[in-house]
C-alpha cells in the first residue's frame, strides 16, 4: 500500500511539474521535478529518476542555469541508456546539444546534436529526429549559416508533423520563416509566416505559444521595416500577433512573456509616433518652403 502512494505521488509531482513547465512557471515546475526525483529514489525508480531528472534538466535551461541543467540532463541520458529508454536518451541529448551551444561549445554540440539526429532516424523516431534537427537549424542559424539552417528546420518541421508534434512543428514553422528571412529570402519568408501563425494558432494556450507569437510579432515588425510591399499589413500583423501573445501569456500566467509582449508593443507604438511626428515635420517643412 505505502508503495503505490509513492508512485501516486510520483506521478502527481511529474504531471504538476509538466503542467507548471508548460505555462512558463519554472520555479514550481523545479520543485515538482526534484519532488518527484525523491520520490523515485526512495522507491529504487530508475526510469522515474530518468523522467524527473531530465524535466528538471530542461528547466534549469529554462531558468539559465546551465551547469546544473547540463549535470542532470547527463545522468538522464546515462539512466536512460541503462534502462534502455531510447526515446529519453535521444531527448536528453538534444538538451544536453542545447545546453553546450548556450556554453558557447558549438563544435560539441554539433557533434552532439548530428549523433542524436543519425540515432532517431536510424531509431524511425520521427518526433525525436524532428527535436534534434530544429536544434540543429538553432545553432546553424547562430553561426549565421542561414541556408543551411533553412534546410534543417525544414527537416524538423516534416517530422513534426508526420509524428504529430504540433508544438513543435508550430516553433520549426516560426523558426522556418526566421531563417529564410535571414537570407534574405523575402517572399518565402512572408509565405513561412503565414503557414507558422496558422500552426502557432491551433495549440492552446501555453508558454510555448506565447513566446512563438511574440518572435513573429517581432518578425512582422521586421518585415514592415525592410519589405515597402508588405509595410501596412506587416504593422497590423505585428501588433495583433503580438496581443495574442499577451493575451495567452495572461491566460496561463506566464509573467515574463506577458512583459515581453507588452514591451514589444510598447515599441511599436513608440516607432509609430515617431512615423506620424516625421510625416507632419516633413509636411511642415514643404509648407513652409
Amino acid at each position: 500500500m505505502a508503495q503505490g502512494r509513492t508512485a501516486r505521488a510520483f506521478a502527481e509531482h511529474l504531471d504538476s511539474a509538466t503542467a507548471h513547465y508548460k505555462a512558463g512557471r519554472f520555479r514550481k515546475a523545479l520543485d515538482d521535478y526534484k519532488a518527484a526525483l525523491e520520490r523515485a529514489e526512495s522507491e529504487g525508480d530508475a526510469a522515474g529518476r530518468a523522467q524527473a531528472l531530465f524535466g528538471a534538466g530542461i528547466t534549469d535551461l529554462a531558468m539559465g542555469r546551465n551547469p546544473r541543467g547540463a549535470d542532470r540532463l547527463a545522468r538522464a541520458a546515462t539512466l536512460a541508456t541503462e534502462i534502455g529508454d531510447e526515446s529519453l536518451v535521444l531527448r536528453s541529448k538534444v538538451a544536453l546539444g542545447s545546453a553546450l551551444l548556450q556554453a558557447g561549445k558549438r563544435q560539441e554540440a554539433k557533434t552532439m546534436i548530428d549523433s542524436a539526429l543519425r540515432r532517431a532516424r536510424a531509431a524511425g523516431m520521427q518526433e525525436q529526429a524532428a527535436m534534434a534537427a530544429a536544434e540543429l537549424g538553432r545553432l546553424l542559424a547562430s553561426g549565421g549559416q542561414s541556408q543551411e539552417a533553412v534546410a534543417a528546420y525544414r527537416e524538423s518541421l516534416e517530422d513534426a508533423v508526420a509524428a504529430g508534434a504540433r508544438t513543435l512543428a508550430a516553433k520549426s514553422a516560426v523558426n522556418l520563416a526566421r531563417a529564410l528571412l535571414d537570407g534574405e529570402q523575402e517572399s518565402s519568408g512572408w509565405a513561412a509566416l503565414t503557414e507558422a501563425r496558422a500552426r502557432v494558432d491551433a495549440l492552446p494556450p501555453s508558454h510555448d505559444r506565447a513566446y512563438a507569437l511574440i518572435s513573429m510579432g517581432r518578425l512582422y515588425a521586421r518585415v514592415a521595416s525592410g519589405q515597402p510591399a508588405h509595410g501596412r499589413e506587416a504593422r497590423e500583423r505585428s501588433r495583433e500577433t503580438l496581443q495574442s501573445a499577451a493575451d495567452t501569456a495572461r491566460a496561463v500566467g506566464d509573467v515574463p512573456a506577458l512583459s515581453y509582449a507588452l514591451g514589444f508593443l510598447g515599441q511599436l507604438d513608440e516607432a509609430q509616433r515617431v512615423r506620424q511626428g516625421g510625416y507632419i515635420a516633413h509636411g511642415s517643412r514643404r509648407i513652409g518652403g
